[in-house]
């Protein structure tokens, strides 16, 4: 799914994946990106969890 900017609301991450190319991929900065994917992202080494679905904004009530 994407949102109005045509950008993807979420990203399974791939193999190798960095997560500064995901960021600027989703267009969100890499604390962003980690604030919203708590559990994915490994701080130290930027690295993500291969075959997670990755938040690109907060959930709307």
């Amino acid at each position: 799914m994407t949102s109005e900017d045509k950008v993807p609301r979420s990203y399974t991450v791939a193999h190798d994946d960095l997560a500064d190319e995901v960021a600027a991929r989703l267009g969100i900065s890499v604390r962003d990106l980690r604030y919203l994917n708590p559990m994915c992202l490994d701080a130290r080494k930027r690295i993500l969890e291969v075959n997670k679905a990755l938040n690109r904004s907060k959930a709307h009530s």
